[in-house]
């Protein structure tokens, strides 16, 4: 599902092909007064990038089009103030130094944690 927004400090990005999660997260970040842009495809956030400035940025690894996690550096470039959470279901160590060397912020594995989560978020508004 694809969102467009404006421009806005308080915008949050979900790359995530997963409806459930991408509902989850959509509706805390919702609560937590950000609005919230959704894709589930690399080479859509390669085309919102121009579009939005998040504040957050969830980045699932494994997508029908790609990994994820190939994003980060392009999100981190692109926005350099900008909390980024790598995100999976895989619970493989070589993902979480994957995200690591990328340059993300925080690497959760699915299914997270709402404490944790909330913390994330509240930490990057």
């Amino acid at each position: 599902m694809l969102e467009m927004l404006e421009n806005s400090e308080r915008t949050a990005l979900i790359l995530e092909d997963d409806g459930d999660v991408c509902e989850l997260l959509s509706m805390i970040l919702n609560v937590s007064n950000l609005k919230v842009v959704q894709t589930d495809s690399v080479i859509a956030a390669e085309k919102l990038m121009e579009d939005i400035r998040p504040s957050i940025i969830f980045v699932d690894h494994g997508l029908p089009d790609g990994k994820g996690f190939n994003m980060i550096p392009k999100f981190r470039k692109k926005y350099p103030a900008a909390t980024i959470v790598a995100m999976t279901g895989q619970r493989k160590e070589e993902l979480r130094d994957l995200s690591q060397t990328e340059g993300r912020f925080h690497y959760m594995e699915k299914p997270f944690q709402f404490v944790e989560l909330l913390k994330i978020i509240k930490t990057a508004v």
